[in-house]
């Protein structure tokens, strides 16, 4: 576009604006070329006000804690919820949004995390059922930007609860890479480590698994629209309500995996096409379920209690085959059990030959119907039954044991396991035993076989250890795996025992979960423990980055250098609560700053970070004013302050500049007293608040001549003459001597 077209489009616009003012469109005019809201619109919520609300659509929320237990939260979402709230924006106040807040906020289109700088918590359901939320607004620096079926989450974010977002309209999560408890990465939401997916995004369709997740989080996929999933061996852990009532039609194990299952993970309500809900989210629709589902019987072992359930406290939507079904085609999840069949004779000392025997588990799960090895050595057995007859092997090595069983409702399947012939004895480790000291649990295996090495365990699917380590036990029934370890490496099969542990939830908490400090300051931190009868009450301190912020061994923290560092507090048990310290320099200005009328200054902010908020003002506009950039301008004679405020979103630093208005001055710097017939002599000036250059001129030139911009003198006869300076109407003059 060249100049003339531009011209020609900003005169446009400007008439549209006035015809638009004159009109009376005055807020159209605004918001259609200046991006502005009606002021009228908004509604801004303080903590203390909500009887004040009038049905606006816009609701700026500036209070720390939004939460329904609190009457004033409760009062203002009973009346806006369903029907007004169209957009939410979060101030700087806001550090936690509650359980439920925003539930089912229909016509709820867009929230604004922008200023949501200290933003730390969103609990359980707080978006849930705002089928018309996709859009969110955000701020990677400093610079707020729309996002579209994106929702930007605030970058100090340290917790986010079970299903937030389900039944939105997003289909991605994303958060800033600084954020020291969570990442994103394909739009889901994974722990700092991404060894556990938080939260899936409600309108994603698809995803594979990646192989480091050892983890799917309660409620992670909740709701969401994806149809097919893989669960690889890695994962050990899916929680419950994982997949409740997402689209999920096909679910495939790892052949190997074992994964503990938690109730509701994959529950499935039935919609009955004819009773929709009023408002209907995206991924609302009319589904058959999950048809084929094979587990090992491991697995189904530790979720068998919740197999047969006829509500959502199952993992899997019971199976009804399509002639009891009401909609004349199957529904729920025809499970196949893995067998888990376990060999006997496998000698741990080789010799020439073993025989093997074969031993299952067929009176709930699944029906052996035949057995393999090796696809061609068929193993005999009397069906009903759950043992077979012996099998000579001569050859130790690596073997394929096929089997081939019919489920419950009578469909055949096929397995298989490997047997390899150089195991110790499958019956070690023979016992666990423990004894606790505090909270911590240490547990003891023997065992007679001589070929043992060592036993190992796992505690509630903790890494593994070695059997003399201690563990802390949470309150309830922990479980406990142990196997044995042979001289060559050689492991048996895994042993499982439950540990029950009488009590309340442990947990410590800091007095300060955030602060900030100037270098060479320090602040206490202290420790409460819950519940309050710990017997050993010992904590020890320690700083992710001592260059940083230093912290002594009864806790008192010390900002040595600018930056920012996590102070964690751990107690016996591993217990553990951490501080965010963020340590800066005090902001600054210039204390004291002498101007001319219609001289300008620029102030500039010593230590300033961009995520600070600054604002200036003058204490009196018709001596000096300032604009929002912090430029200083004289318009009268006299003396004022202006008066910076720096906001960090944890303090507000007040700084003064005194500001001197003097008049404008022309002043002749150099004065030679007299000069000789002849001679020549140049004078110089300086000027102070004057856009104009100097001027010369003398009063009498047949006694002295001037160059009237360079100042320079000639003397022509003796006498005296007045040198003038000038600079706009401002002057300064001196006599000068010819001799």
């Amino acid at each position: 576009m060249n100049r003339r077209e531009d011209i020609i489009k900003k005169l446009i616009t400007v008439c549209l604006v006035l015809a638009l003012l004159f009109s009376g469109n005055v807020s159209l005019a605004l918001e259609g070329v200046f991006c502005h809201v009606n002021a009228e619109s908004v509604f801004v919520f303080n903590g203390n006000n909500a009887a004040d609300y009038n049905g606006q659509n816009i609701i700026e929320f500036d209070v720390q804690t939004l939460d329904l237990t609190d009457e004033q939260v409760k009062l203002l979402m009973d009346n806006c919820s369903v029907a007004n709230l169209e957009q939410a924006i979060f101030k700087r106040a806001v550090t936690v949004i509650g359980k439920n807040v925003f539930q089912n906020c229909y016509a709820l289109k867009k929230v604004d995390f922008s200023q949501a700088v200290n933003l730390k918590i969103i609990e359980d359901h707080a978006f849930k059922g705002c089928i018309s939320l996709d859009e969110s607004v955000y701020r990677p620096s400093v610079t707020a930007i729309t996002a579209q079926d994106t929702v930007w989450l605030p970058s100090g974010l340290s917790y986010f609860g079970e299903a937030c977002f389900e039944d939105t309209r997003f289909s991605s999560y994303q958060i800033s890479a600084n954020n020291n408890s969570f990442t994103a990465e394909g739009g889901v939401l994974y722990n700092k480590s991404k060894n556990c997916i938080i939260a899936f995004p409600p309108a994603k369709e698809s995803f594979t698994i990646p192989e480091t997740v050892s983890e799917i989080y309660r409620y992670a996929f909740e709701g969401s629209m994806i149809s097919t999933i893989r669960i690889p061996k890695t994962v050990s852990i899916i929680g419950k309500n994982a997949f409740k009532n997402s689209l999920l039609k096909n679910v495939t194990f790892d052949s190997d995996a074992s994964v503990s299952i938690g109730a509701g993970a994959f529950y499935q309500d039935w919609q009955d096409p004819d009773k929709k809900p009023q408002y209907v989210g995206p991924q609302y629709t009319k589904w058959g379920g999950i048809a084929q589902v094979y587990v090992s019987e491991s697995t189904y072992k530790k979720s068998s209690t919740y197999f047969a359930a006829g509500d959502e406290t199952a993992c899997f939507t019971p199976f009804v085959p399509k002639e009891e079904s009401e909609y004349s085609y199957p529904l729920g999840c025809d499970v196949f059990v893995v067998p888990e069949v376990t060999v006997s004779g496998v000698p741990q000392t080789w010799a020439s030959s073993a025989n093997l025997n074969c031993y299952w588990d067929n009176t709930s799960y699944y029906t052996i119907r035949a057995l393999y090895l090796d696809g061609n050595r068929e193993i005999t057995f009397d069906e009903g039954t759950n043992a077979s007859n012996s099998i000579e092997v001569k050859e130790k090595g690596e073997y394929t044991l096929t089997i081939q069983y019919e489920n419950k409702t009578g469909t055949m399947a096929t397995a298989f396991m490997k047997v390899v012939l150089n195991l110790i004895d499958s019956g070690a480790p023979s016992e666990v035993t423990y004894t606790m000291v505090d909270d911590v649990c240490y547990l003891h295996s023997y065992d007679t076989e001589s070929g043992i090495d060592q036993i190992k365990y796992t505690v509630n699917n903790s890494d593994i250890a070695n059997y003399n380590d201690g563990f802390t036990l949470e309150p309830g029934d922990n479980v406990v795996r142990a196997w044995a370890i042979d001289n060559v490496g050689n492991a048996n099969a895994v042993k499982e025992y439950v540990i029950h542990i009488a009590g309340q939830q442990r947990s410590i908490s800091l007095n300060k979960t955030a602060k900030q400090l100037t270098k060479g300051k320090s602040f206490q931190l202290s420790v409460s423990f819950q519940p309050d009868n710990f017997i050993d009450k010992t904590i020890s301190y320690s700083s992710s980055d001592m260059s940083i912020a230093t912290v002594s061994s009864d806790g008192v923290v010390t900002g040595k250098q600018v930056g920012y560092a996590v102070i964690t507090a751990t107690a016996n048990g591993g217990y553990t609560a951490k501080c965010a310290v963020v340590v800066t320099k005090n902001p600054s200005v210039k204390k004291k700053v002498s101007l001319y009328k219609a001289g300008t200054y620029k102030l500039r902010i010593n230590n300033l970070r961009s995520d600070y908020d600054v604002t200036y003002s003058s204490d009196d506009k018709s001596v000096c004013k300032v604009n929002s950039n912090g430029k200083i301008t004289g318009v009268g004679l006299g003396e004022c302050t202006i008066i910076t405020k720096v906001d960090t979103g944890v303090r507000v630093y007040r700084l003064e500049t005194v500001v001197t208005v003097g008049k404008p001055v022309v002043k002749i710097t150099t004065k030679p007293g007299s000069i000789k017939v002849g001679s020549s002599y140049t004078f110089k000036a300086y000027r102070r608040g004057i856009s104009s250059n100097v001027q010369w001129s003398t009063s009498n030139k047949s006694v002295a001549t001037i160059n009237k911009t360079t100042g320079k003198v000639i003397a022509q006869k003796r006498g005296t003459t007045t040198i003038t300076a000038k600079a706009g109407k401002y002057k300064c003059t001196y006599k000068l001597k010819v001799k």
